[in-house]
């Protein structure tokens, strides 16, 4: 399951992306596999610590979703690549999801089983 947030450039304000990354270093600081995969991904967006003045517009949560990842879901999986393919990247299209939305609640019950 996957728990996308979108979020809104906030001209009157919203967290500063620097307070964005901390948040998310934050919940994901006990998965050392997700914290690594994390902070490469922001590396190679661009992403700098150092320069966190200069990260001025504010955001703000314009909405969340919960999906069930299964078959039919919009992924690429590793074991249908072929050899020789690897480092991908890929942009889903939330509107195409919309089958596979689930509830929070139904999500807190699947991750408690």
């Amino acid at each position: 399951m996957h728990r996308p947030i979108i979020l809104r450039k906030d001209t009157n304000g919203g967290q500063r992306l620097p307070e964005l990354v901390n948040i998310l270093r934050g919940l994901i600081k006990d998965a050392p596999s997700a914290s690594r995969t994390f902070e490469e991904k922001i590396a190679k967006a661009g992403y700098l610590d150092a320069a966190e003045d200069y990260y001025q517009e504010g955001y703000t949560v314009r909405d969340t979703y919960s999906f069930e990842i299964k078959e039919g879901f919009p992924r690429i999986v590793r074991k249908n690549l072929p050899t020789g393919v690897y480092n991908l990247e890929y942009s889903v299209s939330i509107a195409q999801c919309m089958d596979y939305a689930i509830e929070a609640k139904d999500l807190l019950r699947r991750i408690k089983e």
